[in-house]
């Protein structure tokens, strides 16, 4: 079920203009909404599908150039064409505009992603030296017995790749808690074929200190001050010098 909020409460939550500012902005025709130019007051918008400018600008890069998306299965991790799949620019936040991101989500698996224009810091969340924490919650087709789970967290050597060690906890019925400090290509799906279980659902829930807490498949949220800066501080970064 959408949720829809008033198009003044957002720009003010947004931006630092008060939302009898925000009327004004409206009013005055300087706002547009999916590039169509709005005056009325009282509209409200979809936040997960509409995208907001005040003179040209889209709202959200008023803030910390950090913000979060829950990418939803059977969407490519990518940009432009995906050759009959949807990619990135199926949302109207990424339609001709290729934030760079970290974190990438294989076809059929969901979840957290983190962009940001800060180069350095996408890298360093990517670079293994850091041991940034990817926290997933898998569901799978088989459980693995106790000594399995041991072999698992301790580091795997398999024909399709070698893993470190990493976190695993029963989480109930069918589902797993696993974390790793690195993020090779289907790693955790080849980690559990290795024991002949089968990954039939998988969702990033955490990257380092951001979670993806009150986000639905195709919502994205900005962080906060705070959290752009718990970010920063998990990679050495120092955020003040931003």
């Amino acid at each position: 079920m959408k949720e829809f909020t008033r198009l003044n409460k957002y720009i003010a939550s947004m931006t630092g203009y008060s939302r009898r500012e925000a009327d004004k902005l409206i009013e005055e025709g300087k706002v547009s909404i999916n590039g169509k130019r709005v005056r009325e007051q009282g509209i409200k918008i979809d936040e997960t599908e509409d995208v907001v400018f005040i003179n040209n600008e889209p709202v959200y890069e008023s803030k910390p150039d950090v913000f979060k998306f829950y990418k939803p299965r059977r969407v490519l991790t990518a940009y432009g064409e995906g050759r009959g799949k949807d990619t990135l620019e199926k949302f109207p936040l990424f339609a001709g505009r290729k934030f760079p991101y970290s974190g990438r989500l294989d076809y059929e698996s969901e979840g957290l992603l983190i962009f940001s224009n800060d180069g350095e810091l996408i890298q360093r969340m990517q670079k293994p030296e850091y041991k940034m924490e990817k926290e997933y919650l898998v569901t799978v087709d088989r459980l693995l017995s106790s000594m399995e789970m041991e072999e698992f967290s301790s580091g795997l050597d398999t024909p399709k790749g070698k893993y470190q060690p990493c976190s695993i906890k029963f989480a109930g019925k069918q589902n797993y808690k696993v974390i790793i400090k690195e993020g090779k290509k289907r790693q955790i799906r080849n980690m559990f074929g290795y024991f002949g279980s089968k990954v039939k659902r998988l969702e990033r829930v955490r990257i380092g200190p951001i979670t993806i807490e009150n986000l639905k498949p195709g919502e994205y949220k900005i962080l906060s001050r705070d959290e752009v800066i718990k970010l920063y501080k998990s990679t050495g970064l120092n955020y003040n010098t931003k």
